[in-house]
C-alpha cells in the first residue's frame, strides 16, 4: 500500500486534519471517547478513541485513498507489543510532528502538508 500514498494536500490544526470541510469542534468534542468496530485480520475488534483521532485518522485515510480499516491494519502490523489505541494515537502524533517538521512557513496552528510526509 506505500506505493499508493496520495500527495493531497491537508492541513493540520490544533486538534486534527482537515481536508476539504472545516474542522469544527469543540474541546470537550475532540476529547470525548467514541468506540468504533473494526474487522482486522478476520478478527472483530473494537477501538476506543477519542473523537479528534478518529477525525484525523479518517481524513488520513482518505488522503492516501484506503480505507479506514486498512490504515488499521498497516498501523496494527507495525505496533509490536504496543495497545492498538496507543499505537494509533502514536501514528496521529507522528503525521502531525512530521506535518510540522516539513512545512517550511506555518500561519497560527495550520499547516500544510502532503500525505507523502506520512511514512
Amino acid at each position: 500500500m506505500r506505493g499508493n500514498k496520495r500527495t493531497t494536500p491537508i492541513a493540520l490544526t490544533a486538534i486534527g486534519w482537515r481536508g476539504a470541510g472545516p474542522l469544527a469542534m469543540s474541546e470537550a468534542a475532540a476529547t470525548r471517547l467514541a468506540k468504533h468496530s473494526l474487522v482486522i485480520a478476520g478478527h472483530r475488534t473494537s477501538i476506543s478513541l477519542e473523537d479528534a483521532f478518529w477525525q484525523s485518522l479518517r481524513a488520513i485515510a482518505a488522503a492516501r485513498g484506503v480505507s479506514l480499516a486498512g490504515l488499521v491494519v498497516e498501523i496494527d502490523a507495525g505496533r509490536g507489543d504496543a495497545n492498538l489505541s496507543s499505537a494509533i494515537r502514536v501514528f496521529v502524533l507522528r503525521a502531525a510532528q512530521d506535518a510540522q517538521k516539513s512545512s517550511p512557513t506555518r500561519t497560527g496552528a495550520a499547516h500544510a502538508f502532503t500525505c507523502s510526509n506520512l511514512a
